[in-house]
């Protein structure tokens, strides 16, 4: 194996810019810096936002399912409580219930009542069904988030307690 040696060599103008190193913050970009630290805030601001917006599009594509006349079949959001959540952010999701029987229909049952409807209802139907799966997957992954973003936050409170 060959050993090479590098040298060094020093870039033009390179002196003037030291002085201006000492107004940055060092430790910027090793994750324990100040700015990591006020985008956890802004990362926790943003997630609710983002998680509230999304619970606001499930209830208003839910109340549109509900507007089809003669329907025997809507959206509904359901709500599952979990203790070791805050109760604002427990999970949501939207899921196609029987009006006769009141029962959760599965995804995979529905595109059999879909196709017993007409074509432009039945279109609507599978729009509506997208939509709330992408919905679905949206609210799980942004709570996902949330939750790890508020974890850090109490951990890093509990750290910086310590340490007073």
């Amino acid at each position: 194996m060959k050993r090479m040696d590098f040298e060094a060599t020093a870039v033009v103008g390179a002196g003037t810019a030291a002085p201006r190193q000492h107004v940055a913050d060092i430790k910027a970009f090793t994750g324990r810096g100040r700015a990591r630290r006020a985008n956890v805030w802004i990362d926790l601001v943003t997630l609710r936002a983002e998680l509230d917006q999304i619970h606001q599009e499930m209830d208003d594509l839910a109340a549109a399912s509900r507007t089809v006349p003669g329907f025997s079949f809507y959206l509904t959001i359901h709500r599952r409580p979990d203790p070791d959540q805050r109760i604002r952010y427990r999970q949501h999701s939207i899921r196609w219930r029987e009006v006769a029987s009141t029962r959760h229909m599965s995804w995979d049952e529905m595109p059999e009542r879909f196709d017993q409807q007409l074509p432009a209802l039945a279109q609507w139907y599978r729009d509506a069904t997208a939509l709330a799966m992408r919905l679905n997957a949206e609210e799980s992954i942004t709570r996902s988030a949330l939750r790890a973003a508020e974890r850090y936050m109490e951990l890093a409170q509990q750290f910086k307690s310590a340490k007073a």
